[in-house]
């Protein structure tokens, strides 16, 4: 059943974004591309990671440019995000957390 849903799914995935199915069976980087540019059929929210990425991480990636963030990533997906600037007093409250303590990405949800 899960395997006929992936199918169907990637069919639908490559005739939406225009790859050949047999170009996208043989690499990986390309089938998370095309899921992270076709959404899912009929819109609505999907659960990006778990164990159906090619990554295993589990935080956010935080890509800056002199001090300016500039793109978050959970594994191949990017996040939207706004960057606040703080004070003192809060820099230090966070700067003191143990990062052994927070808990730990397994996937997120996302609307397209």
């Amino acid at each position: 059943m899960v395997r006929r849903w992936l199918r169907d799914h990637l069919l639908w995935l490559c005739h939406k974004t225009g790859h050949p199915l047999d170009e996208a069976l043989g690499r990986p980087d390309m089938l998370v591309a095309i899921k992270n540019q076709g959404g899912t059929p009929g819109g609505g929210s999907r659960v990006y990671g778990g164990d159906r990425t090619i990554h295993g991480t589990r935080h956010l990636s935080v890509e800056t440019h002199h001090g300016t963030v500039v793109a978050v990533w959970f594994r191949c997906q990017q996040l939207p995000f706004r960057q606040h600037e703080v004070d003192g007093p809060r820099a230090a409250e966070m700067g003191a957390v143990d990062p052994d303590e927070l808990p730990r990405l397994e996937s997120v949800e996302v609307t397209d």
